[in-house]
């Protein structure tokens, strides 16, 4: 019988790739799972963009928002920017998937970013909560605050009349310490 060949070492998909993931994805989606499941799939991860990062995955809402690390992701053409449906796609298939269908950029232009995009999830717009829950995704709790900020900003509260300045009285000085009395003089001894 002839010796069997060996097998090619099977390669993983995301081999050769550095990814960060950024944004609030629904549970159990948690950074430590999304971090496990690349690198299950042979990929590295990075905490912030660097020269070495190839993709970005990235929540529709934290895109939208234009988040700390999307945008020096925007400014560099080789790195894709992808949403959290090509990670489920490329374990589906099991190889590495075009990117092309899950850029944002790809994605019809979102005419808003920050603020604005809080406000329309507020309302329940795009990015709202069901279609957070469609997407796999979560509004982070930090919307409302950040709603609450800018309602703050936009409308000041009333400023209260400045308090009158009055003159206070001088401090008065502290009367003298009263010398010690004398001890009463003995009594003479009578005779």
């Amino acid at each position: 019988m002839p010796p069997r060949k060996a097998k090619a070492p099977a390669t993983k998909p995301l081999q050769g790739t550095t990814t960060v993931i950024c944004g609030t994805f629904a549970k159990p989606h948690t950074l430590a799972t999304l971090t496990e499941r690349v690198t299950a799939l042979g990929g590295a991860t990075h905490p912030s963009v660097t020269k070495a990062v190839t993709h970005v995955i990235s929540s529709e809402y934290y895109y939208n928002a234009n988040g700390a690390k999307v945008r020096p992701a925007l400014g560099n053409p080789g790195v894709k920017i992808v949403s959290y449906d090509w990670l489920v796609e490329v374990e589906k298939k099991g190889e590495r998937v075009d990117e092309a269908p899950f850029l944002y950029t790809a994605l019809p232009a979102a005419p808003m970013g920050g603020l604005e995009a809080l406000e329309a999830v507020k309302e329940g717009g795009k990015g709202g909560k069901k279609r957070a829950a469609e997407d796999g995704e979560a509004k982070p709790k930090k919307a409302a605050k950040a709603d609450a900020a800018a309602s703050a900003k936009a409308k000041p509260a009333p400023k209260a009349a400045p308090a009158a300045k009055s003159k206070a009285a001088p401090k008065a000085k502290a009367a003298p310490k009263a010398a010690p009395k004398a001890a009463p003089k003995a009594k003479a001894k009578a005779a």
